[in-house]
């Protein structure tokens, strides 16, 4: 099993315990994209286009939509967030 190294984690890493524990990878970085397309890992990618936001209205942006957010995961392996949209990818 791998431990999480906060901010030492390297991508393979976190590709690597999303798999073995079919866990979601949120993220701002076009590589896990990438690493979804061409490897097929993570497990799951919620991609966050939202640009330069605060982190007080990314949490009232997830508050408000968690459960679609949940729903919209369960069929698809990409989902994509902007601030007035989620659209699956994949």
């Amino acid at each position: 099993m791998l431990i999480c190294q906060k901010n030492y984690t390297t991508d393979n890493e976190i590709n690597s315990i999303s798999i073995d524990e079919n866990r979601v990878v949120i993220t701002k970085d076009l590589d896990f994209v990438d690493s979804l397309l061409i490897s097929n890992t993570p497990y799951k990618l919620l991609y966050l286009t939202t640009g330069n936001i605060t982190n007080k209205v990314l949490l009232e942006f997830f508050s408000t939509n968690i459960e679609k957010i949940a729903e919209t995961l369960k069929d698809a392996k990409l989902v994509e967030i902007s601030l007035d949209k989620i659209t699956i990818k994949l």
